[in-house]
């Protein structure tokens, strides 16, 4: 059996705006999580076959937002906060991609 994606896969987010003289501030975060995966593959098509496993893991985001006025707000994103290295999928004869490093973006929303 060739199973190239999570069995399980979980994911949480939220977000909370603060209170009182804070309530332009919106702060939250999101994890997601997944099971063991595993690929079988072979070297070449006349080789033994091998088992690629990536094990369970966690990833975990974290965001800002601050409304500036009634029209202008900016925020923060920082995804894979800890910098974790997995792979994003597996697939036969030694092929597989790295999921995203540790990245931020910085964000302008304007409302008419």
């Amino acid at each position: 059996m060739q199973v190239n994606q999570p069995i399980n896969l979980f994911k949480l987010g939220t977000t909370y705006r603060l209170p009182d003289t804070l309530n332009r501030l919106t702060v939250g975060g999101n994890v997601t999580w997944q099971s063991e995966m595993y690929a079988t593959t072979q070297i070449n098509y006349t080789g033994p076959y091998y088992k690629a496993v990536q094990d369970p893991f966690a990833v975990v985001g974290l965001l800002a937002n601050y409304q500036v006025d009634e029209h202008l707000s900016v925020g923060l994103n920082v995804n894979n906060l800890f910098d974790k290295k997995y792979y994003d999928g597996m697939g036969t004869f030694n092929s597989g991609s790295y999921g995203e490093p540790r990245n931020a973006m910085v964000n302008a929303k304007w409302k008419f």
